[in-house]
C-alpha cells in the first residue's frame, strides 16, 4: 500500500510558487507552476554558443558549463538511470546502419520547433543506397 500512496504522491507533485517570488526583474506569482524544459535549455544563448548550430565536437572539449545547462535525461537525484544504456543503444544503431548504408541529405533540413516541453521529430528527406557487400 505504501508503494501505491507514493506513487499518487509523486504522479500529483506540482513544483509550485508559495509565496510571490522575485527574481531579477520579474515577479513569478504564488501559485505559478515552475519546470525545466530540455527543449528551451538546451537552446539558451547564454549557456551555449550558436545553440541552434549543429555542432557535436562542443562536447569533446573541456568547458566550464553548468552542469545542469545539458539535461536531456534529467539531473540530480530524478536523472535517468538509463542514460548510459540509451547512448550505448543509439551508437549500435548508427553504426549497423552506417555500416550496411551510405546515406544523403536531400536539400535543407527543415527548422525545428522547440515552441513545446518535447521538440517532435521532423521530417528529413534522406536518400540511402546498400552499401555493395564487403569481400574477405
Amino acid at each position: 500500500m505504501a508503494n501505491v500512496v507514493a506513487r499518487h504522491r509523486d504522479r500529483n507533485y506540482r513544483p509550485q510558487v508559495v509565496n510571490d517570488l522575485q527574481y531579477k526583474d520579474m515577479v513569478i506569482p504564488a501559485g505559478s507552476y515552475i519546470c525545466a524544459s530540455p527543449s528551451a535549455t538546451h537552446r539558451l544563448p547564454g549557456v551555449w554558443k550558436n545553440p541552434d548550430q549543429f555542432d557535436p565536437e562542443r562536447f569533446t572539449q573541456d568547458t566550464d558549463m553548468h552542469k545542469f545547462a545539458f539535461i536531456p535525461f534529467g539531473a540530480g537525484r530524478h536523472k535517468c538511470i538509463g542514460e548510459n544504456f540509451a547512448y550505448l543503444q543509439v551508437k549500435s544503431i548508427v553504426a549497423a546502419l552506417n555500416r550496411r548504408f551510405e546515406f544523403e541529405l536531400i536539400g535543407q533540413p527543415p527548422k525545428g520547433d522547440y515552441t513545446s516541453m518535447v521538440a517532435l521529430p521532423t521530417h528529413y528527406k534522406v536518400r540511402y543506397r546498400r552499401r555493395p557487400a564487403a569481400t574477405a
